[in-house]
């Protein structure tokens, strides 16, 4: 019950506020989006689910004079189909809360926001890494991340520069469970570079999770419109070593072959991707390769052998208007083993073939 009152007893604060914020010179914006839909996947019943977290956010900001201005950022996810908050490890807020400065400069936020992969990689996949058919994730890939300083550059002639520092967990005040408990209590830091000019895009990007042994990613991509058609290529690296938090996918297979500090391995993954705009609609398609190599279970004696997986998808939104659209999915992966299943899809669901349909509706406000 506490979940459901806090965040809604905040909105109702700001919202009487609100007309003395607005004379003060702040600007405020309400904001968000809705999407449900049904998912079929093989070896699960169907499911009502959504392919974009539904998000209600509050920002805003305050001109500052001299091109600077102070600004804000709330926002929290939760599932439409039953009205739940979508919270993760117990976060109220889990789409953002931060603050920060911006300005011709460009800007720099504190508090909780994006990781720098997820506005990085993810642009390559047509589906942007949203819902159940869209590629496969790095197991590295947390979408948002706490008690971070992130800075954004200006755009200069289409390129631009995207860097975050992350504090780790005080090794000596850690709580029983935590990552620290295994060593891995490390601070995180990231950084892109894009360009994005015309029908030229390339991304280039490298970090190291925060809590995690110094694991780290990175990766290069890019892509090139032809008139309504875009390519897009990508690769990517994760490197895992050992962590014991390891995100759903790691800490899974661990828990699976008897470990408790995680998995190290090494991830390589391919993405090529078309987006191709018709009329009122988006015919969207990829494949994706992924190469699991060196993976040993942190803990025991178990090694796995190297695998990889394949993924196809297909997909097409139809634009109802410029904030509603209808969309359907379809995807189909082929593991190499049960094992590389479990890896990504957990313990329990050792299909070597798994096809997704997906069908909804998206509204944004």
């Amino acid at each position: 019950m506490k979940k459901t009152i806090i965040p809604f007893s905040i909105l109702a604060i700001f919202a009487g506020l609100l007309p003395q914020i607005t004379h003060a010179q702040t600007a405020v914006t309400v904001y968000g989006w809705v999407d449900i839909g049904y998912v079929g996947e093989t070896g699960k019943d169907w499911r009502m689910d959504e392919n974009d977290s539904n998000a209600f956010g509050i920002k805003g900001t305050e001109d500052l004079g001299g091109g600077n201005k102070a600004t804000f950022d709330i926002q929290t996810r939760f599932t439409l189909q039953n009205g739940e908050l979508e919270s993760s490890e117990g976060v109220e807020w889990e789409g953002a809360s931060n603050m920060g400065l911006a300005g011709h400069w460009g800007s720099l936020r504190f508090g909780r926001m994006n990781e720098v992969p997820t506005e990085t990689f993810r642009v390559l996949d047509p589906l942007n890494q949203d819902g159940a058919a869209s590629m496969l994730r790095s197991s590295q890939r947390s979408v948002r991340i706490g008690n971070t300083v992130r800075y954004d550059s200006p755009v200069w002639n289409g390129l631009y520069l995207r860097a975050s520092y992350s504090l780790g967990e005080d090794g000596h005040h850690a709580e029983p469970g935590s990552a620290s408990k295994a060593g891995a209590d490390n601070d995180g830091y990231a950084a892109s570079l894009r360009y994005d000019r015309g029908p030229l895009f390339l991304l280039g990007s490298w970090s190291r999770r925060a809590d995690s042994n110094d694991s780290y990613m990175w990766n290069l991509g890019g892509a090139y419109a032809f008139g309504p058609v875009r390519f897009s290529l990508g690769y990517e690296r994760t490197r895992d070593k050992g962590w014991k938090n390891g995100g759903y996918s790691n800490h899974a297979l661990a828990a699976q072959y008897g470990g408790t500090e995680g998995i190290t391995s090494r991830q390589d993954s391919w993405i090529a991707g078309l987006k191709w705009t018709v009329g009122q609609g988006t015919v969207d398609a990829f494949f994706n390769y992924v190469r699991l190599k060196d993976a040993d279970v942190a803990g025991t004696s178990a090694s796995l052998s190297d695998d990889s997986a394949r993924k196809y998808g297909l997909g097409y939104t139809y634009n109802l208007s410029k904030r509603t659209q209808v969309y359907t999915r379809v995807s189909y992966i082929d593991f190499g083993s049960g094992s590389m299943a479990a890896y990504y899809r957990g313990t329990g669901l050792d299909n070597e073939n798994v096809t997704t349909f997906q069908l909804g509706m998206f509204h944004k406000f």
